[in-house]
Order: C-alpha cells, then structure tokens, then sequence
C-alpha cells in the first residue's frame, strides 16, 4: 500500500509541475501577444505620420511651384 501512495503521491508532483508549466507557457504567450498588438499599433501611428508628412511635403512643392511659375513668367 506504501508504494501505491508514494506513486501516487509522485504522479501528483509531476502533474503538478507539467500544469505550472503549461499556465507560464500560456501568460508568457499572452504576454507575446500583448507585445504584439502594442507594436503593431506603433508601426500604424509611425505610418500614418509618415503619410502626413509626405502630404505636406507634397502640398509644399506644389505651393513653391506655383509661385515659381507666378514670378518667373
């Protein structure tokens, strides 16, 4: 009977262990995923300030050009 509570007893460690390993490999994941979505929001805001920018430049040239043309003719 001894031996019988000591796998027992051993078996219940090991799954113990195997889910505290499981539940870290599942928050380290949700973590990646959080890190993820942070990221990708970063890069939408850095492009669509790149496309702002890019629009005043375009506005810009457009403007110089036009004066150019005004006074140079």
């Amino acid at each position: 009977m001894d031996v019988i509570d000591d796998l027992v007893a051993e078996n219940r460690e090991l799954r113990d262990v195997l889910i505290e390993e499981r539940n870290a490999q599942y928050w380290i994941q949700q973590e990646g995923m959080v890190v993820g979505a942070a990221i990708r929001g970063d890069v939408a805001r850095m492009k669509s300030r790149l496309e702002v920018a890019y629009a005043v430049v375009i506005v810009l040239v457009a403007l110089l050009l036009s004066v150019y043309f005004r006074y140079a003719l």
